[in-house]
């Protein structure tokens, strides 16, 4: 609603429509959601054809990943090495992302000047 005194035009250009829309619709995939379907795969990976960059001399091809597949990529390599510390922070990275992350518990008895304790009030 345009204020008093002010063209109810502004902006009207760069409103959503159904025929003004943006040119990436939708969220882009989740790491959480990439490492699954990594996971259920049986290890082969399709590519559509506009992702294909380069077709070598010899038949390898350059393909353009988005970031999320790529990062979720690596730590799936990780988490499959045989590097045991790579291995372990990549798996406990990825656990991360689905069970989300351990409660810590923390002591909140702070000792104060003079050596009074203070407490939280208990829950009731």
């Amino acid at each position: 609603m345009a204020k008093i005194g002010e063209d109810p035009n502004i902006g009207k250009e760069t409103r959503f429509s159904s025929e003004n829309q943006p040119k990436n619709k939708g969220r882009k995939p989740s790491i959480k959601n990439q490492l699954k379907e990594l996971a259920l795969s049986d290890g082969r990976v399709t590519y559509n054809p506009n992702q294909v960059s380069k077709v070598h001399e010899d038949g390898s091809v350059t393909i353009i990943v988005p970031k999320q597949e790529l990062i979720a990529e690596k730590l799936w390599s990780w988490a499959m090495s045989k590097r045991g510390n790579d291995s372990i922070k990549a798996i406990q990275m990825i656990m991360e992302q689905f069970d989300g992350k351990a409660t810590q518990p923390i002591d909140a008895n702070v000792t104060g000047v003079n050596g009074y304790t203070i407490r939280p009030a208990p829950n009731e």
